[in-house]
């Protein structure tokens, strides 16, 4: 897949993270443990400190 197309999932993904997470009744530890990261990592990533990884994105946890 081309980087900018990886790119522009990962950027619509971290815009809505915070409202799927709320949809899905799941806190940010919670999705951290799902996809094998910390919740102050999911936290960075929603708050805009820290860009998602490919690996983060494509994560089937």
């Amino acid at each position: 897949m081309e980087e900018s197309k990886k790119n522009m999932l990962i950027s619509n993904m971290t815009s809505n993270l915070p409202t799927l997470r709320r949809r899905l009744n799941i806190s940010q530890s919670e999705l951290g443990e799902k996809i094998g990261v910390n919740r102050s990592t999911v936290a960075a990533i929603e708050n805009g400190r820290r860009k998602m990884t490919w690996n983060t994105f494509a994560s089937d946890g």
